[in-house]
């Protein structure tokens, strides 16, 4: 255990790119329209808060010397703040070929681009706020950026006539590649993806806000993962891939809370890393580190 917080701390944000530290909703400030942040020093279990508009947000990248935020309006409000809370710099949230910005947004590994996700497709804009790519997405609207890899952007993209489908949006060469095929129930919209092993699992949204595990097929389509102890009706939560396993969190068989668990694809098999099934209570929020 690093440290304790007061019973009432908001959830999880994110890890910094160094390891060192974790971005924790903080709560209320007592400002209106404006929330406490808390900064989690993770080696001396210290922390402390800043406030900033009320919204959601992340360390930059690659050492999280600052936080970019965005607001939860329409369209958000996209800046980046120093540690102390002081306003650096205000993003677009209009593109001339996309629209507007509908949030999330995500840093490169470098730091030295941000995608931010459109009406119509992810631009890719410089840290310094110059918008430098406007990648439109055929056919699909409202793209949430999920995060960057080998010079390209994953995107979950849908609109009210069309769930969500999963994109590769190229950095150099400006193109979108389709992902996932268009979803057939129970499949009611993609939202992530991860590759372990020769496979790619997806994140799939059913009825009723159930979410649920599937794998991906020849020709896009996405079929359900039964996962070791975890019953067929309960809601599996990805938080990301590492060392060939997939982090769930999820309720376990017969269990009276949510547990944190470790899924091997390779041999089947399921490892409780906290919550029931190890010990007690109830895990709220995880996030996987590097994800």
């Amino acid at each position: 255990m690093v440290t304790t917080l007061p019973p009432d701390s908001p959830g999880l944000l994110a890890w910094s790119g160094d390891g060192h530290r974790a971005l924790l909703h903080g709560g209320a400030s007592g400002t209106p329209g404006r929330m406490a942040v808390t900064e989690l020093n993770l080696e001396r279990g210290s922390s402390r808060q800043v406030t900033l508009p009320a919204g959601t947000g992340a360390f930059t990248r690659p050492h999280g010397t600052a936080l970019v935020w965005w607001s939860r309006a329409f369209p958000p409000m996209i800046q980046r703040f120093d540690l102390q809370g002081q306003l650096q710099l205000t993003f677009p949230d209009r593109f001339s070929n996309l629209g507007t910005a509908t949030g999330p947004v995500a840093y490169s590994p470098d730091g030295t681009e941000l995608a931010i996700g459109a009406q119509k497709g992810v631009a890719i804009v410089y840290n310094t706020g110059q918008v430098l790519k406007q990648v439109a997405v055929p056919g699909a609207g409202d793209c949430s950026v999920l995060r960057w890899g080998n010079g390209r952007v994953l995107a979950s993209c849908g609109s009210s006539s069309s769930t969500n489908r999963l994109w590769w949006i190229s950095t150099t060469d400006a193109t979108a590649t389709v992902l996932t095929a268009p979803p057939v129930p129970p499949d009611l919209g993609d939202l992530n993806a991860w590759s372990v092993g020769a496979t790619t699992f997806v994140q799939d949204a059913g009825a009723c806000g159930y979410l649920y595990l599937a794998a991906l097929q020849p020709g896009g389509t996405t079929k359900p993962v039964v996962v070791p102890g975890v019953p067929a009706a309960n809601t599996v939560v990805v938080l990301g891939a590492a060392g060939g396993r997939l982090a769930l969190h999820t309720t376990m068989a017969c269990a009276a809370g949510i547990s944190a668990v470790w899924f091997t694809p390779a041999t089947n098999t399921t490892d409780v890393v906290l919550g029931p099934g190890l010990n007690g209570g109830s895990v709220l929020s995880a996030i996987l580190f590097g994800k």
